[in-house]
């Protein structure tokens, strides 16, 4: 099941990336070597002209050629497709608000609540829709402790600037301090 975490997806897209460039490379290095071993064999002058320098980058440079041209469309494919995948999750979440948004209208309308969508259904909901999605979800007490700080991380990132700021300030304060004495 694919993860989201950053790392996971970039080793994805380049893991995909190359072994299509590897196989296409392969594919290009038969006919470009046998086309330059029919040259020596079968042409004098193609032997007299060449020296191994470049019948070597003859043979060699085009299945290079194409391990850079194949994996490079094969990355840009899979990042169009991870963005695709971000995006529908996007819309997922504005679809999700909509309802709630519009089931609340309800309720305000018809003084009714029987009618309305909590938060517990909304959260099923989007449960389901992510689980449906492929996605793997990982409960929040089966996470590493780095996992955990990487999540704290990036939900506070100004604490952690004032943290790290205050810390830098008062090594700064003591260094001052002891300089002068």
């Amino acid at each position: 099941m694919p993860s989201l975490t950053p790392s996971h997806r970039s080793e994805e897209a380049t893991g995909a990336a190359t072994t299509e460039g590897l196989l296409s490379g392969l594919l290009t290095l038969i006919p470009s070597t046998a086309a330059v071993y029919f040259a020596m064999k079968t042409s004098p002058k193609f032997v007299k002209v060449t020296n191994w320098q470049s019948r070597t980058a003859l043979a060699i440079m085009p299945p290079f050629f194409m391990y850079a041209l194949s994996a490079e469309k094969k990355l840009n494919h899979k990042m169009e497709e991870m963005a695709s995948q971000t995006e529908h999750s996007m819309k997922i979440n504005e679809w999700a608000v909509k309802q709630q948004q519009d089931k609340q209208a309800n309720i305000k309308r018809k003084d009714s609540i029987k009618e309305g969508i909590n938060d517990k259904q909304l959260i099923a909901m989007y449960r389901q829709s992510v689980s449906e999605s492929g996605v793997r979800i990982v409960p929040g007490d089966k996470l590493g402790i780095h996992h955990k700080a990487a999540n704290f991380f990036q939900e506070n990132p100004f604490k952690i600037l004032g943290g790290v700021g205050g810390k830098i300030s008062d090594l700064m304060s003591s260094l001052l301090f002891y300089s002068v004495l």
